[in-house]
């Protein structure tokens, strides 16, 4: 499968060549917004780890599965409801730990979904809370490109 980003008339022309010398059947998928980006993502990682690491009682992938919990699934029912009712339907009747226990053993897709505008608010909701519990969490503006 082939993933484009459009951001320009550039980049719209060099699509429309691409798909004029593709071979037929096939499907075209267009989705407004971007994906999450590279830098977001390992952002991401590095503040559970962080939080973990503050904590010390707790693994990385635990405080993940916290923070899809806590922030990730907000947003994702708000924007994507099918997404909503079928997370409700399996996992709202579970107590919280078997739900941690769940998201991440079953790998449970909240950010990998996500798009740039919707992991930032993930993210500042993220920092805002850690932050305000003492956890020093790397910041985003004093890392290069």
């Amino acid at each position: 499968m082939t993933s484009r980003t459009i951001r320009n008339a550039e980049d719209w022309t060099k699509f429309a060549v691409f798909i004029a010398n593709m071979e037929f059947p096939y499907c075209i998928v267009a989705v407004k917004g971007n994906d999450r980006t590279a830098e977001q993502n390992r952002l991401i990682h590095k503040w559970f780890g962080e939080v973990a690491a503050h904590r010390g009682d707790t693994t990385m992938q635990e405080v993940k599965a916290e923070c899809n919990l806590i922030y990730g699934k907000p947003i994702l029912m708000r924007d994507d409801p099918e997404w909503g009712a079928i997370f409700g339907y399996l996992f709202e009747s579970l107590p919280y730990e078997k739900k941690l226990l769940a998201i991440r053993k079953l790998d449970v897709p909240f950010t990998r979904q996500m798009k740039v505008k919707q992991l930032c608010e993930y993210m500042e909701q993220m920092q805002r809370d850690y932050r305000g519990q003492g956890v020093q969490l790397t910041d985003p503006e004093g890392l290069s490109a």
